[in-house]
């Protein structure tokens, strides 16, 4: 009997750590669930301070930008130091839009607001852009609630997602 045990044990082995692998790649999902909440927050702390500073002083770009990136305040929003960079030789919009590209922790509404707020912000006098920026973060802000209802789901949904999917395998391979 303990010759069969010790021959099966591999594949019980094998078969916990498939389950517990997937069950990983659950909790995997959900911190970047988290992240993206973490991010549309910081969005939000950006947007503002963006507002403050712009309306108190006024400074150029591409040295707003590089300030924000040095911040400790958007450590989740790591487009800021690209952003900071293709400010100096391109348009605001196309600056942003390039930074954006391949950032996955933004959400679409949160990218979407970053992508307009590119097309005026160079463009337009300080109170507008001012108003603009302070606009886009009450909006998001009104979004914010439902992100981290759907963020919590997530969070106690995938990882146990991931470990039946990874029992299911087992299964089939059974």
């Amino acid at each position: 009997m303990s010759r069969n045990l010790a021959g099966e044990l591999p594949q019980l082995a094998a078969f916990l750590m498939i389950a517990g692998g997937c069950g990983f790649l659950g909790l995997t999902w959900a911190g970047r669930a988290r992240q993206r909440c973490l991010a549309a927050e910081e969005c939000i702390a950006l947007l503002e301070f963006l507002a403050d500073r712009i309306e108190a002083e006024a400074p150029e770009l591409p040295i707003l930008f590089a300030e924000a990136a040095r911040s400790r305040r958007f450590s989740h929003l790591n487009f800021l130091p690209r952003l900071a960079e293709n400010t100096a030789r391109m348009p605001p919009g196309e600056a942003m839009t390039l930074a954006l590209r391949n950032q996955t922790d933004l959400t679409a509404p949160v990218r979407d607001a970053l992508e307009k707020i590119g097309e005026f912000i160079g463009l337009r006098d300080r109170k507008e852009v001012c108003g603009g920026l302070r606009s886009a973060a009450e909006l998001l802000r009104s979004d914010l609630p439902e992100l981290k209802k759907t963020a919590e789901e997530q969070a106690r949904l995938y990882p146990t997602l991931g470990f039946l999917a990874g029992i299911f395998a087992d299964i089939l391979l059974l």
